[in-house]
């Protein structure tokens, strides 16, 4: 049985996790939800590492601006010849983070489509 309260979108996300007094760690984003996010590095991240997860949407013919959401790792697992990390977003992000991850993951889910230039 599935324990999720959001469901989860696959994605293939360019990520920059910044972390406080440490070098950012950079991985590709795997799946993502309103509540956190799945990726994959080369650099792990302790459990309970607050950070600024910067996420971007690269297509062919487009890329996102960068999505800045709060949050904080709450596990970390050896994956693929890297690691495997989960991160849950702040629930007290404004109202414009919470705006921007809803137009995100609508896209992603297929429910809003973007003109090609």
């Amino acid at each position: 049985m599935e324990r999720r309260h959001n469901p989860r979108f696959a994605c293939d996300l360019e990520v920059a996790l910044e972390r406080p007094k440490h070098d950012p760690v950079v991985g590709q984003a795997v799946d993502i939800s309103y509540s956190g996010l799945c990726l994959h590095a080369t650099t792990p991240v302790p459990v309970g590492q607050l950070a600024m997860f910067h996420l971007r949407l690269i297509l062919e013919w487009a890329e996102s601006e960068t999505l800045v959401l709060p949050g904080r790792t709450v596990w970390c697992t050896t994956a693929r010849g890297g690691f495997q990390i989960g991160a849950r977003f702040n629930k007290a992000m404004d109202d414009e983070c919470w705006s921007r991850l809803d137009v995100f993951l609508q896209f992603l889910s297929g429910d809003l489509e973007l003109e090609q230039a």
